[in-house]
């Protein structure tokens, strides 16, 4: 298994070796957290993130936690090389969200749209049409007898 201290030197190296220019108003730089850090959903590992705050700036988190528990028994130049993707990655969401757009981020959501449909997590398209046919269909349902209760009650009399 990789310890911390070398993950981190292969996460700096790549960091270290990438232009200037890409690093531009990361102010915060990168960092290597030792803790796992779960998705929302509960399915997947967060290996790292790009994150802006108001009060503090723009910067990358990589999680060596979460990297040993996806990838701990794998090869270390399998780690290491997905260690480099990763600060590649984290890096392109800071450029585009810098130039006002947000391409990579719509990739990784639909990308979780599939593991959250392939784990039950979300309803597939045909489950969608579905629920809104029975929602629609017990309203109609619904406005039928009430029609039919104002005639008999109402209109019927006039």
């Amino acid at each position: 298994m990789m310890t911390f201290e070398e993950f981190e030197d292969i996460a700096l190296d790549a960091y270290d070796a990438l232009p200037d220019e890409i690093k531009k108003n990361l102010n915060l730089g990168l960092a290597v957290v030792p803790d796992l850090k779960m998705g929302m959903e509960g399915l997947t590992f967060i290996m790292g993130e790009y994150f802006t705050s108001p009060m503090l700036g723009r910067g990358v988190h990589l999680f060596y936690g979460s990297f040993m528990e996806v990838m701990g028994d794998a090869p270390h130049a399998m780690i290491h090389q997905e260690i480099i993707n990763t600060v590649k990655h984290e890096l392109l969401h800071h450029v585009e969200i810098s130039a006002g757009v947000d391409y990579l981020g719509d990739e990784d959501r639909a990308k979780m749209k599939k593991i959250k449909r392939r784990f039950g997590r979300l309803p597939t398209d045909d489950e969608i049409v579905k629920r809104i046919w029975d929602r629609l269909w017990g309203a109609a349902l619904v406005l039928i007898v009430m029609l039919f209760l104002v005639y008999l009650f109402v209109i019927r009399h006039l």
